[in-house]
């Protein structure tokens, strides 16, 4: 197997993955309640739709009319939504632990 090969099962299973989190998040988790839920479901939701979409542009042999807004206004979803997630990052993680005036005290963390 080639890179390209290796590149392109690679390309369509990340677009599968990403979809199906996507779709199963949007359906059955309760993602409008939370900061944390509406943010997951807009980064996955945007990463969804460029995978789905470039591999739709992929599948076509041509770049279609309309590719470079489409293009545009994906990345710009995607950059929005990890900014987001960025804010929330440091308004709940490192500005809380600054006040605290503590280090890092989360579930991420080794406790030991």
């Amino acid at each position: 197997m080639s890179w390209i090969e290796f590149g392109n099962i690679a390309f369509y299973s990340t677009t599968v993955v990403s979809v199906l989190f996507a779709l199963l998040y949007m359906i059955f988790a309760p993602w409008w309640k939370t900061f944390a839920g509406r943010n997951i479901m807009a980064v996955m939701g945007s990463m969804a739709v460029a995978f789905g979409y470039f591999t739709w542009v992929i599948n076509l042999g041509h770049v279609p009319p309309g590719f470079m807004p489409m293009r545009a206004l994906i990345f710009t979803a995607i950059a929005l939504s990890i900014g987001w997630r960025t804010v929330i990052f440091i308004r709940f993680h490192i500005i809380r632990s600054l006040r605290a005036g503590k280090g890092r005290q989360d579930e991420l963390e080794d406790s030991r």
